[in-house]
């Protein structure tokens, strides 16, 4: 008998730990789903804190400081826009006439002497030609654009064409130590036989009159300030004083000091 009640304590004591544990395990998976439960509570409750946040600051007026700080920002992102803009555009090659493409001279990767007036292309203008001409900067003073010019080719004889000053370059060009400025001149109604390229002659007219009283340019001989010529009288050759005007390309208007007829001395 007493080895059977030995017996039947084994089993409940057996039970009893399995009752324990399986206790245990509950107790466990509470404090375990307790623990996940703050977790999750104490993640809310900071998202909330955040968000809540978040809409006070669109809700709350701006600072002034603020304000100050995303402008200038703001300022400066357009100045670096605009920066980039223009160092872009540097990198176009843009032709001064509208026309056709007749010649390259330069292929991608070569470099490119802007020092040395480096050719890229040569372009045919779809308008008329224009004419380049470099003028003696004692000249250039009298020039202005609009002024008429007369223009001939040694390819085009006997033919005279017209045409005005479009452009004076304010920058001047030296070429054996003499300071010469250029123009542009804008022809008018050339024949197709005219090319690019071609030499020809021009005349700008910078002043017109007309019945003067004009001589020779080359009697005339200037003394300081004043203008001298040499006339035939009563059997004699007298120097005479005389006022000009007008300095044409062969002869010179005479203001004062000759009067129409009288016999000048030819060099």
């Amino acid at each position: 008998k007493i080895m059977e009640d030995t017996k039947d304590m084994k089993n409940i004591s057996q039970e009893n730990i399995t009752l324990l544990d399986t206790q245990k395990e509950i107790v466990n998976s509470l404090i375990s789903q307790n623990l996940s439960l703050e977790t999750n509570y104490n993640l809310l409750k900071s998202t909330l804190e955040s968000a809540q946040k978040n809409l006070d600051l669109l809700l709350s007026k701006p600072k002034k400081e603020d304000i100050e700080i995303y402008e200038a920002k703001v300022k400066e992102a357009e100045t670096q826009i605009l920066l980039l803009e223009k160092n872009l555009e540097k990198t176009k090659l843009k032709s001064p006439v509208s026309g056709v493409i007749a010649r390259v001279f330069k292929e991608e990767g070569e470099r490119v002497e802007t020092m040395m007036r480096d050719i890229v292309f040569q372009i045919l203008p779809e308008k008329n030609f224009e004419i380049e001409v470099d003028i003696y900067e004692e000249d250039i003073t009298k020039i202005k654009i609009g002024d008429p010019v007369e223009i001939t080719f040694p390819a085009i004889e006997d033919k005279v064409f017209s045409g005005k000053v479009s452009f004076i370059d304010p920058v001047e060009k030296i070429k054996d130590g003499v300071v010469y400025y250029g123009i542009k001149i804008l022809p008018e109604n050339l024949p197709e036989n005219v090319l690019p390229g071609m030499s020809c002659d021009v005349k700008i007219i910078v002043a017109k009159k007309e019945n003067v009283l004009i001589v020779p340019e080359d009697i005339v001989r200037k003394k300081g300030s004043e203008y001298f010529v040499e006339i035939f009288e009563k059997g004699k050759i007298l120097e005479r004083k005389i006022k000009v005007g007008i300095w044409g390309e062969d002869f010179v208007e005479v203001l004062e000091g000759l009067r129409e007829g009288e016999k000048v001395v030819l060099p």
